[in-house]
């Protein structure tokens, strides 16, 4: 079995046979790809073999700042390294930001929700958006330092 890495959450795997659920997430660990979430599956099948393209869907993730400055000190902390669209809510008392996928870097300035399906659709539901789609982008730009 051959994996070639296409983006930070696609692999190819080259086989002779369809690797099992249990073989593609582990090729998703020996290329560094975290093997959480969804994995969406096409597979060609050849004279020579099977040619496989695997996509995980990244888990999301939600973090809680308890200050806008540490809420501005993650976002410069991330923005480099976040491509997918980010959310800035208030509720509570306290700043959220909401991701396509968990960034370590954060756990610096926040905290991370546990379950960020919950508390993301509290937050959709009775949090004030501050921001859609591209928090982290314009907090950085806006406050940089």
């Amino acid at each position: 079995m051959k994996i070639h890495v296409v983006n930070q959450n696609t692999i190819c795997i080259a086989a002779e046979t369809t690797p099992s659920a249990e073989e593609i997430r582990e090729a998703f660990v020996s290329c560094g790809i975290p093997a959480e979430g969804e994995i969406q599956v096409a597979v060609f099948a050849g004279s020579c073999g099977v040619l496989l393209f695997a996509t995980r869907t990244p888990q999301p993730a939600v973090y809680r700042f308890e200050t806008l400055e540490n809420t501005i000190g993650g976002a410069q902390a991330i923005c480099a390294a976040c491509a997918s669209p980010t959310t800035l809510y208030y509720y509570d008392g306290a700043y959220f930001l909401t991701l396509g996928e968990d960034l370590p870097q954060l756990a610096e300035f926040g905290n991370a929700e546990e379950n960020p399906a919950l508390i993301g659709a509290c937050l959709e539901e009775y949090g004030e958006i501050l921001r859609r789609n591209d928090a982290v982008q314009l907090l950085s730009r806006v406050f940089h330092t």
